[in-house]
């Protein structure tokens, strides 16, 4: 036990680039990239219903106060104001996607199927 704990410490203590240095092996990055797509997927869906909430919230709270000039919280919430928000959104993803993923996903932190 206390020669596994030693070697967990001593990897932690590596440099980042050495890290980087080590190669997933094929077996393993293929089992767990179907594991990290099928994760991304549920997360994305799970996150996506909370950002089309938060960026439309504000929207729809003034078209609320517009309509019935008070503050009401019961009032149903119209349909085309969700989808406006989630084409936004879309938009957002296709404009700005591929640079977030670069940034998080190579410049920040060097992320593999496996690690």
């Amino acid at each position: 036990m206390l020669q596994y704990c030693c070697s967990l410490s001593a990897y932690d203590h590596q440099e980042p680039e050495s890290r980087d240095q080590i190669k997933d092996r094929p077996c393993e990055a293929r089992v767990f990239s179907l594991l990290q797509v099928m994760t991304a997927v549920f997360g994305s869906f799970a996150h996506g219903g909370n950002d089309v909430s938060n960026a439309i919230g504000p929207l729809i709270g003034l078209w609320i106060v517009g309509v019935t000039h008070e503050v009401n919280s019961k009032m149903p919430i119209p349909l085309w104001l969700l989808v406006y928000g989630g084409i936004g959104i879309s938009i957002g993803l296709c404009v700005w996607g591929r640079r977030v993923i670069q940034t998080l996903g190579e410049d920040l932190a060097r992320i593999t199927p496996s690690r």
